[in-house]
């Protein structure tokens, strides 16, 4: 299940991401609060470029496994766009990796 956020500017989503927990809306001025199990590798990485307004909060998917509810949060940064000196793809299958790089005005692949 996806769940549509709900802040300042936007009061028609269903969820608000608080750091530690989740909010959801049940219905007008009732909420269920969700608590996350939070790593110190998660309040380190993400939820400290969060609070300083690095990142932002993308949709929130909950999915159910076994006994317990997953919940999915992922992070938006805005990045910085720059000029690519060449490409490189990837081809990973069961039996073999290929690789093809290529310089940015090349018109075909060096395999």
């Amino acid at each position: 299940m996806r769940l549509e956020l709900w802040g300042d500017r936007k009061q028609t989503g269903v969820c608000r991401f608080e750091g530690n927990v989740v909010q959801i809306r049940i219905r007008k001025g009732e909420y269920l609060w969700l608590p996350l199990v939070v790593t110190e590798h998660h309040k380190l990485r993400y939820l400290r470029d969060w609070r300083e307004g690095k990142t932002k909060v993308g949709g929130i998917t909950i999915s159910q496994f076994r006994d317990r509810a997953n919940v999915f949060v992922p992070f938006k940064r805005e990045v910085e766009i720059k000029s690519a000196e060449g490409i490189c793809g990837i081809d990973v299958n069961e039996r073999s990796i290929d690789l093809c790089k290529g310089r940015r005005k090349a018109k075909t692949c060096q395999a």
